[in-house]
């Protein structure tokens, strides 16, 4: 998490609203998931799955667990740690973009975000804004796994 303008917004978000100052290490372009409109593939690649994402740009990271019922469960360093155990952080879903396609939205309290998901060589994917900003890179394993 990090504080913008006094409010503590999780890292990804974070990444997006900075993205202008960001060094592009990703990118958005080729395989974007979920274009041509294609709901099914994009969740399938995130439901069910953990997402181990870097900021582009900083040095950033988190895991977030993707729950088939929508919610977004931020691993943290654990489910027992006593200072930042595990817990839903917002939820997560999918919805048309402005270009006709599918993105991927989180909510986080009352504010959502919109990202596509372009998938890269080497099995990672690029987080691009809906300006095509690169803001994160990721791995997306199964949920049981570990980042």
């Amino acid at each position: 998490m990090i504080r913008i303008l006094g409010v503590l917004v999780p890292t990804m978000v974070a990444a997006a609203l900075l993205a202008g100052s960001a060094l592009a290490q990703g990118s958005c372009s080729g395989d974007r998931i979920g274009e041509p409109a294609d709901t099914t593939t994009l969740e399938n690649t995130l439901e069910g799955n953990l997402v181990c994402g870097s900021e582009i740009g900083g040095s950033d990271t988190w895991q977030e667990v993707h729950e088939s019922d929508g919610d977004l469960f931020e691993i943290a360093q654990g489910p027992n740690d006593p200072v930042d155990p595990s817990h839903v952080v917002g939820t997560w879903g999918i919805q048309a973009g402005t270009d006709g396609n599918d993105e991927v939205c989180y909510t986080y309290g009352s504010q959502t975000f919109c990202f596509r998901l372009y998938a890269n060589n080497g099995g990672t994917y690029t987080y691009c804004t809906t300006g095509n900003q690169p803001v994160a890179t990721a791995t997306i394993i199964n949920s049981s796994g570990s980042c």
